[in-house]
């Protein structure tokens, strides 16, 4: 969409601009069209690109499948956030600052918005702590529904006293919780108690975006750009995607890496994304003798990241538990996107990773903080290339059954009271979709 394309509306006291896309619509007045009662929902989140990440891509998917003119984002402000929002169908709110909190005015924002938009529903894209507005806007405005999904750091919430009271609070105002992996919902659902609604809403994959990928396979077009770009040389590669902190586990994958250097020394790992752990893995690198084996990306737009997995043989990302089990890999969607490539896929044991990995079908689930035991999985895949593809496309084809958008969205849009909608729009699983690193 061309730059000049959009509509500016003032935002309002402390708060930036909203956008609305040349041609979008207005979103006044009733919510009733041709005599079908329509819907219309305020997203309230500090996790809406241009920030990357598996949060990010979550709310991006979901905002995106509701109709044109039934959704409004209220979010934080972020670099190159009114660029992107321009392009969008639908209008986006930014409140000038880069953390959005439940204040007092925050709490009259988000009720001018649904008083100017119409809204009859709220959905909170991460619970805590935004979903404390819910008891509030569902006391002074027309919204009657009201959604907060959880997606992992909740954990930290429900593990200490004060701030588990929080999340107790945001789980009882809202008329469901939602979570995305199995292990997380057996620790939170105890930390809150009764008189919760909890609900199953996983992340999922466009399998279709990365047909490609799949299609051409490690000799293909893709990869031979990708291996010219990062100088990969010819022989396996394997990838590791994610940002680069200590729960990902890529220490791990460094410290596993020389046994598979020991087996095919023409292998090359790729490193992809960005964070804090940087400079303190290329150090490790350095420091393990590992060379020009290993290449560092930095941080990937998520259009980018179908040339790192093109040039994969191997995805491979252990994340661990850290804190006593309070900060953990809450699911991944990395992991599904590998496999959407047709990769065979190595995750780690804790948290719910290995929700996305079916054992010695699609992959490999093995003990995160062992290094022998990654670099066995990986050395067994490499050794393997008919059981690495028949992994790679056991994987693909359960990604395309039971991991598309449509079905989390018509999970959200029932909760949220539009189930009535469901057949006009949203509940395919076209469109595109990915993470970033």
């Amino acid at each position: 969409m061309r730059r000049g394309s959009s509509h500016r509306v003032v935002g309002g006291e402390g708060h930036a601009t909203t956008w609305r896309a040349a041609g979008a619509p207005e979103l006044r007045g009733a919510r009733r069209y041709a005599g079908a009662v329509r819907h219309r929902t305020l997203i309230i989140t500090n996790d809406f690109p241009p920030r990357q990440g598996g949060i990010e891509t979550f709310v991006r998917e979901m905002a995106t499948r509701f109709p044109a003119d039934g959704v409004v984002v209220y979010t934080s402000r972020t670099p190159g956030g009114p660029d992107y929002d321009r392009t969008l169908p639908f209008p986006v709110d930014r409140a000038d600052t880069s953390v959005l909190l439940p204040t007092p005015q925050a709490v009259r924002r988000a009720q001018a918005l649904i008083a100017r938009y119409d809204c009859d529903s709220v959905w909170f894209g991460s619970s805590v702590p935004l979903g404390l507005m819910a008891a509030t806007l569902r006391s002074t405005t027309g919204a009657s529904r009201f959604v907060a999904t959880t997606h992992g750091h909740e954990l930290w919430w429900a593990g200490l006293p004060g701030t588990r009271q929080v999340l107790r609070r945001v789980a009882r105002s809202c008329d469901a919780i939602t979570y995305i992996a199995d292990y997380m919902v057996d620790r939170l659902a105890p930390a809150v108690g009764p008189g919760a609604n909890w609900v199953k809403m996983s992340p999922a994959v466009e399998a279709s975006v990365f047909d490609e990928v799949a299609a051409e396979g490690p000799g293909g077009p893709l990869a031979r750009q990708a291996r010219r770009r990062w100088g990969l040389g010819e022989g396996p590669v394997v990838v590791c995607a994610g940002r680069l902190v200590k729960r990902k586990g890529q220490d791990v994958v460094l410290q596993a890496w020389r046994r598979v250097l020991a087996r095919y020394p023409e292998a090359r790992l790729l490193i992809v994304g960005k964070g804090p752990q940087a400079a303190s893995l290329r150090e490790l690198a350095a420091s393990l003798g590992l060379g020009r084996t290993v290449r560092f990306t930095g941080g990937l737009p998520w259009e980018s990241m179908r040339l790192a997995y093109a040039a994969g043989s191997v995805f491979v990302g252990p994340s661990r538990n850290r804190y006593h089990g309070l900060q953990v890999e809450g699911l991944g969607i990395v992991y599904l996107e590998a496999a959407a490539c047709g990769l065979p896929v190595v995750v780690g044991a804790d948290g719910g990773a290995p929700e996305t990995v079916r054992q010695a079908e699609t992959g490999f689930v093995v003990d995160p903080t062992s290094p022998r035991d990654v670099g066995a999985a990986i050395v067994a895949l490499l050794s393997d290339p008919a059981m690495a593809a028949r992994m790679g496309r056991a994987g693909r084809a359960w990604v395309r059954e039971a991991w598309g958008w449509g079905e989390r969205y018509r999970t959200l849009a029932t909760l949220l009271g539009r189930g009535d909608e469901l057949s006009d729009a949203g509940t395919s699983d076209g469109g595109a979709s990915g993470s970033a690193a």
